[in-house]
């Protein structure tokens, strides 16, 4: 069954039906800070495991206030939030491993750390997780001109 092709009016006054893209900003920013805030909790419950247990958390860089907001709600210091959106914005699904990329990959002395990240946003969808990563092997961001032109990744340039 599909949906209707009805329209309605989204909470920015546009009419739209459901086939049309509509980011509701407001409740994205409450189910971050509120929902995630708790899959977070519940993740450390179940693992049995507390903010002190991990070197650093890495989540998603949707925006600044978002994360200060995870940051105060979790207790979390801020030397352990690794934070990159100051310089490279939302990089969508890209945030977290960037992040990484950023704050240790021109270390190399870090050894291994042990990560909490948690990812959402788009559809209100999330994800919690928890790994070590062996900071003397993450490459740093290599910021470039370099451009695809018509969305063709020439191979021989790489």
């Amino acid at each position: 069954m599909y949906p209707s092709r009805d329209k309605y009016t989204c909470s920015d006054g546009v009419a739209r039906s459901k086939y049309e893209l509509y980011m509701n900003g407001i409740a994205v920013f409450g189910f971050s800070i509120m929902e995630v805030n708790e899959y977070i909790k519940e993740f450390l419950a179940k693992t049995g495991t507390t903010i002190d247990d991990y070197d650093v958390c890495a989540f998603h860089q949707a925006n600044y206030f978002i994360l200060k907001q995870l940051a105060k709600r979790l207790s979390i210091p801020q030397e352990k939030l690794a934070v990159s959106l100051d310089r490279f914005g939302n990089t969508s699904s890209a945030s977290i491993p960037l992040t990484l990329c950023d704050r240790f990959g021109e270390e190399h002395s870090g050894g291994v750390k042990h990560v909490l990240a948690a990812g959402f946003g788009v559809g209100l969808a999330w994800g919690v997780t928890a790994f070590d990563v062996d900071t003397d092997k993450i490459f740093p961001v290599i910021e470039t001109d370099d451009y695809f032109a018509d969305g063709i990744i020439d191979m021989t340039r790489l």
